[in-house]
């Protein structure tokens, strides 16, 4: 697949804008997105029951974390991205819109700096470790009341 997508990207005039990596281990994973300005991240659509799952989380946070944008796929799993603007939400099937939103990225360089910000925020201030630890910690508790 990465072989079709530099294709597209040169037949696009866009190579120059995109690093295209194997699997990196995860730290030096997270040294390599530090220099990155924003990233492409397109799930195809998994029905379960009537809602759709991007599978696991933490790819996206790792993304807001390093406070940069992103271009997801227009799922439900994704729609905070668009509701707390940290980035564009794209048709994944639909090579034009994603390709309109890496032109938004660029034209509007200072609002993805924003956007990048914002999803900093939210995972320093609402999906930290010990925020976690303490839903949990809540939701154990709430549990042994409901059990006795």
């Amino acid at each position: 697949e990465i072989s079709c997508l530099r294709t597209d990207a040169k037949r696009l005039d866009v190579l120059d804008m995109f690093e295209f990596s194997p699997f990196q281990p995860k730290e030096k994973a997270l040294r390599e997105m530090e220099k990155c300005h924003a990233f492409i991240h397109l799930r195809r659509r998994i029905e379960i029951g009537n809602v759709d799952s991007q599978g696991s989380p933490l790819k996206m946070l790792d993304y807001h974390n390093v406070g940069r944008p992103v271009i997801a796929s227009d799922i439900q799993s994704y729609q905070y991205i668009r509701e707390s603007n940290f980035g564009l939400l794209v048709d994944p099937s639909s090579v034009s819109s994603v390709v309109s939103a890496i032109w938004k990225l660029r034209e509007n360089w200072g609002v993805w700096e924003q956007m990048g910000q914002r999803a900093n925020q939210f995972v320093c201030n609402e999906r930290s470790w010990d925020q976690t630890a303490n839903s949990v910690e809540n939701v154990l508790e709430e549990a042994s009341r409901f059990l006795k």
